[in-house]
């Protein structure tokens, strides 16, 4: 299994989840999020910074709290990443049949002493094509733009939810922050379970303990 993390502090680490193959994502099939952008197939997104779609406290119930201050490390560490310097380019785009754009980058900060997951997740929308032929992941909007900082932050900040967060569009990139998930496995249950299915399914052996880790 692979999967890499680096240690922040004490009791908090970051874990990539997808590129080890933590939780199953697969980047052929169009995102939740993707009725929102794709309109006609003739539309472009506008290269801006929509507005902050909050989660529904409702579907965290019993969810723990988010520390404001823990949260910020959480927003730092991840921006910090090598991937977060990633330029994608929409002059080889899904319509005009060549290779479709399916960048998607998750990663998990866990506060372990409260079990509480800090998760962020990047994508590019399937299907978006915007007026800018080039995304940074970090810089969206180019330099001197918005940050994956202050928008990671905002997801947080601009949410009356009880910390649980929100997403962001900005062009075709979509930067969702998700908070106060946990268990005592880096993984929820929900995770584990659909990483069992995914396991069975490509044959896949993982160490016989709780965590499966």
């Amino acid at each position: 299994m692979l999967f890499s993390h680096f240690c922040l502090a004490s009791f908090a680490i970051m874990i990539n989840l997808v590129n080890g193959l933590l939780i199953p994502s697969s980047t052929t099939t169009p995102s939740l999020h993707d009725l929102r952008s794709r309109g006609s197939p003739d539309s472009l997104a506008p290269m801006e910074r929509q507005p902050v779609q909050c989660h529904s406290e409702s579907d965290f119930p019993g969810h723990a709290d988010v520390n404001y201050g823990m949260q910020w490390e959480a927003v730092d560490a991840f921006c910090k990443t090598k991937h977060l310097a990633t330029t994608l380019s929409t002059l080889h785009d899904p319509a005009d049949g060549r290779f479709p754009i399916t960048y998607r980058h998750r990663m998990r900060w866990r506060d372990w002493p409260h079990r509480i997951n800090y998760d962020f997740f990047v994508e590019w929308v399937w299907g978006c094509r915007t007026t800018s032929h080039f995304q940074s992941v970090g810089l969206p909007l180019g330099k001197g733009g918005v940050t994956c900082h202050t928008i990671m932050r905002d997801n947080f900040l601009k949410c009356n939810n009880g910390g649980v967060g929100g997403n962001t569009q900005v062009g075709c990139l979509l930067f969702t922050f998700t908070g106060a998930n946990g268990s005592k496995c880096i993984l929820t249950e929900e995770e584990m379970k659909l990483r069992d299915i995914y396991d069975k399914k490509h044959g896949i052996k993982r160490p016989d303990t709780k965590c499966g880790m």
